[in-house]
């Protein structure tokens, strides 16, 4: 839980520090996307994994696994284009230090 709300949190954080100063277009988009994952996460995986927890004598899951996978895929996909921006970010800075030749950065 500190983890999916922490996430968030830093995300939240980022955000509003790219609205205010709007230096890093990049990492608005990433701060975005991962606030977005948390959204789905929060509205749509917490409630169905509640009532798939509470259907599992019921042989509940062939009702959920359609809609459960379209939200994990989603999900994961935000998640993933989300942290792409800030690698770019990243690895856009460290190429920009002094003494460091352009492109030798590795980011992984």
């Amino acid at each position: 839980m500190a983890l999916l709300f922490g996430g968030a949190a830093a995300a939240a954080a980022v955000l509003v520090a790219q609205v205010a100063t709007g230096r890093s277009p990049l990492a608005l988009v990433g701060a975005g996307l991962a606030l977005a994952s948390f959204v789905v996460t929060v509205t749509v995986k917490v409630p169905l994994n509640n009532v798939l927890a509470r259907a599992v004598g019921d042989g509940g899951w062939p009702r959920f696994a359609r809609r459960w996978g379209r939200a994990n895929l989603l999900r994961a996909a935000l998640s993933a284009a989300g942290g792409l921006p800030r690698r770019l970010t990243v690895q856009r800075r460290m190429n920009r230090s002094p003494g460091r030749a352009p492109g030798a950065c590795r980011v992984l």
